[in-house]
């Protein structure tokens, strides 16, 4: 009797890919930049946090308040297979939220869409 032992083939990790790295940055960029809008809303001087990543963020969903590196960069408008929406790196389609709040299946489309009318008008006015 012969035994045949399996081979398992696996892709040579490379790195992460120039998308993924683009992503990580607007990534960053998106989660701050909303942090920072946010303490300047409530009058929270930046100079009070002694680091960085102590920075706070309100999800734009569920309204809870967290340092900015605890929450994800949300889309409103679904990224789409691979990113074939053509908004992955809009910005106006980003906003902090939550973990629990962007992760799969929350259907929280609905608070992110009436939170991004009331930026919008806002901003207009």
């Amino acid at each position: 009797m012969t035994i045949f032992r399996s081979k398992i083939y696996r892709k040579k990790s490379k790195g992460k890919t120039p998308k993924a790295k683009a992503w990580a940055a607007a990534s960053r960029y998106g989660r701050l930049r909303d942090a920072i809008e946010y303490c300047k809303a409530h009058n929270i001087d930046l100079r009070q946090f002694s680091r960085l990543e102590d920075i706070i963020v309100k999800c734009c969903t569920c309204e809870k308040v967290l340092p900015w590196l605890r929450m994800d960069c949300g889309h409103w408008i679904g990224r789409g297979l691979g990113g074939s929406s053509g908004v992955y790196f809009d910005e106006r389609n980003w906003d902090a939220q939550c973990k629990t709040c962007n992760g799969f299946g929350s259907e929280q489309q609905k608070k992110h869409e009436q939170f991004i009318r009331e930026k919008t008008r806002t901003e207009s006015n």
